[in-house]
């Protein structure tokens, strides 16, 4: 048990005199009650102290204190170790992702931030590209494996981007893949399919732009040509069955079948019970369709060519 007076109080003190105000201390002590010790309070200065001789700004600080507090009170030899590991790496001390990446260093063992590491060079990006990225955007080294590995793959296989392109927008990492990064996509092709939009919207945009702006320039903005979109963006209906929906509406059936077993549009049987049955029970349809067709033709007719339909 701490003393009130003799301990509490001073740590409290010196707290609030780097974050300043009493709320901002109480938030780290909810985060991590140990705080407050005289101890970790020590080692806490020691490494403020090293973090100002080399550069970095005091206004830096408070956000990064309050938010990651167990970062800042390592002792000072391994706290030293990071710092140096991250000017190496080539941080600015005067940004904030000087502090970030610390955190980041400090958060995962050697062994976990090869793994990481390795995640990304599956993708193709050589270790002076995953650097970059980081140095871009720390956070992308501090996501999952399994976070990762869901970013490349929905970029790279379902919406056709180029792996390295992706390197250059590290922040689509820190994103939300099923409530931001898929709802946003799906409404962005959406647009494209319906030629209401020319081209493409880049990674960042998808990634940074608030809610209010996005919904005001992609989807507020064409719901007259297509009312789903709000459905599309708030996840009630998913791209696939959307596309599904509005093929079968303008298209002939045989254009639609056509389309479905195309393998541009092959993710589709992902949202299927199972391949195999979606399409026997497409091809059945369309011999019988075929069928009632040769049982129209003017009798003495003996050929019939079906022209491939390509959309």
């Amino acid at each position: 048990m701490y003393s009130f007076d003799k301990v509490i109080i001073p740590s409290f003190d010196i707290l609030k005199s780097i974050v300043h105000s009493d709320k901002n201390v109480i938030t780290i002590m909810k985060r991590n009650h140990w705080t407050l010790s005289t101890n970790t309070v020590n080692k806490l200065m020691v490494n403020l102290d090293l973090l100002r001789t080399e550069g970095v700004p005091e206004t830096n600080f408070p956000k990064y204190l309050i938010s990651k507090p167990r970062a800042f009170a390592l002792d000072a030899n391994s706290f030293k170790e990071i710092v140096d590991k991250v000017k190496d790496t080539g941080f600015d001390p005067s940004k904030t992702t000087f502090l970030i990446a610390i955190h980041a260093f400090s958060s995962m063992s050697e062994a976990s931030w090869r793994e990481k590491m390795d995640v990304y060079k599956r993708w193709g990006w050589s270790e002076d590209q995953i650097q970059t990225a980081f140095r871009n955007n720390p956070h992308c080294m501090k996501a999952s494996e399994k976070k990762i590995m869901a970013v490349m793959n929905f970029f790279v296989n379902e919406m056709g981007h180029q792996s390295l392109s992706i390197a250059q927008h590290p922040r689509v990492f820190t994103c939300s893949l099923k409530e931001r990064i898929i709802p946003r996509c799906s409404v962005i092709r959406i647009l494209v399919s319906r030629g209401l939009i020319k081209e493409k919207i880049s990674m960042s945009t998808i990634s940074t732009m608030v809610d209010k702006s996005f919904v005001e320039k992609f989807v507020i903005k064409y719901e007259q040509q297509v009312p789903e979109l709000m459905k599309v963006f708030q996840g009630q209906l998913h791209y696939v069955d959307y596309l599904i929906s509005y093929i079968y509406s303008v298209c002939s059936p045989f254009l639609f079948m056509h389309v479905l077993l195309s393998t541009k549009y092959s993710y589709i049987w992902i949202w299927l019970p199972t391949r195999f049955f979606f399409m026997v029970l497409l091809k059945m349809v369309f011999i019988t369709w075929s069928s009632l067709l040769i049982l129209l033709l003017p009798t003495g007719t003996t050929n019939l060519v079906i022209q491939p339909i390509i959309p």
